[in-house]
């Protein structure tokens, strides 16, 4: 198999011979992947289990339980000993915003194709807004996710979600007045199923992007600290808690306090002192409620713009079952379903 954990899973079988004893490996480690383990703790971990298991010759349900109760125990093993358990979290890089773009647009084309079939809408008259706008909208969500990640790691949450919304009013500005300036431009008239030409064309040149341009290599969290100044250390330090998304920018600027009076006391670099300051950060245990209250905030937000569409288009026409009713409504059905099951996470976990 293409990934090295589920690899090491199914290295179980020479443990004992033992065919379920590759079923519990491989459940082990699908949760390790799913709770974002770091890859090679996760292949540590598993690596330890299978030598105690070929040591002792018993299963490793009988020497460590079901599975998923050995990987809660094992995280709390590594959080003890202060390993990092998750890769720290970064700016998306340009490559992967504009892969995301390119996909997101061929899913746009598709939905828009399914919203015109859906109102028998065999023949489409294609103008530029029509042509471009799965390309437009999906780029211009992908900005904005540009913006926020590094505004909020460059300065607070704060003035991530102002940067944004300043981002977001710009691009709809900008986006609308060349929809409005070419909409009656027309460039071809042709079947509604040349909207599948156009997602492939989408889909085709994100695959040929992906092969043209190398994804960056990560950095091991838990190498060596490069000599860098302690003005540097703390200023990554900061950008990697805040973009994790799960604590409050007081909250962090109590760490970054209370780090730095630590290293005063102590005399010597914080590099020296503490390590990576990405393997320092993940020290902190997260704030759940904070991220699920951000979470719930945000397709809160997002549910609000299809909410003023829809009423707007029933107010003006009335309700019928086509486009933009019905893509309004579909937009708010899934934003405004997120929205609550997110605001059902935050009231649990007070």
């Amino acid at each position: 198999m293409a990934d090295p954990v589920l690899d090491l899973a199914d290295d179980f079988a020479t443990a004992r011979g033992v065919p379920d004893d590759v079923e519990w490996a491989r459940t082990a480690a699908a949760r390790l992947l799913l709770e974002g383990v770091r890859p090679a703790l996760a292949r540590r971990g598993l690596a330890a289990a299978r030598e105690q298991v070929a040591e002792t010759g018993e299963s490793p349900g009988e020497l460590f339980g079901h599975p998923l109760e050995w990987v809660s125990e094992q995280r709390e093993a590594w959080r003890a000993e202060e390993e990092p358990l998750t890769e720290p979290p970064r700016a998306t890089p340009v490559r992967e915003l504009a892969l995301v773009s390119l996909v997101g647009a061929a899913w746009i084309a598709v939905l828009i194709l399914v919203v015109a079939l859906v109102q028998r809408e065999w023949r489409q008259p294609y103008t530029w807004p029509l042509i471009l706008a799965p390309l437009l909208l999906a780029t211009a969500g992908q900005v904005l996710r540009g913006v926020y990640e590094r505004v909020g790691r460059a300065r607070s949450q704060r003035a991530a979600v102002v940067a944004t919304g300043l981002g977001l009013v710009v691009l709809a500005v900008g986006i609308a007045g060349f929809f409005l300036g070419t909409q009656d431009a027309v460039v071809v008239e042709a079947s509604t199923l040349w909207l599948l030409a156009s997602a492939a064309v989408h889909a085709a040149l994100a695959v040929l992007l992906a092969r043209l341009w190398p994804a960056p290599q990560r950095r091991d969290v838990t190498a060596a600290p490069a000599s860098s100044s302690d003005v540097a250390w703390f200023a990554e330090l900061g950008a990697t808690l805040r973009q994790r998304g799960d604590m409050t920018d007081r909250r962090v600027e109590q760490i970054l306090a209370e780090t730095r009076g630590h290293a005063a006391d102590a005399g010597t670099p914080v590099a020296a002192e503490f390590g990576p300051a990405a393997e320092y950060a993940a020290r902190f245990p997260a704030d759940e409620p904070v991220a699920a209250r951000r979470r719930a905030w945000f397709f809160s937000a997002l549910s609000l713009a299809p909410a003023a569409l829809l009423v707007g288009y029933t107010l003006e026409e009335g309700w019928r079952w086509g486009s933009p009713h019905l893509s309004a409504l579909l937009w708010l059905l899934l934003a405004g379903g997120a929205a609550v099951a997110g605001w059902r996470r935050v009231l649990r976990s007070r």
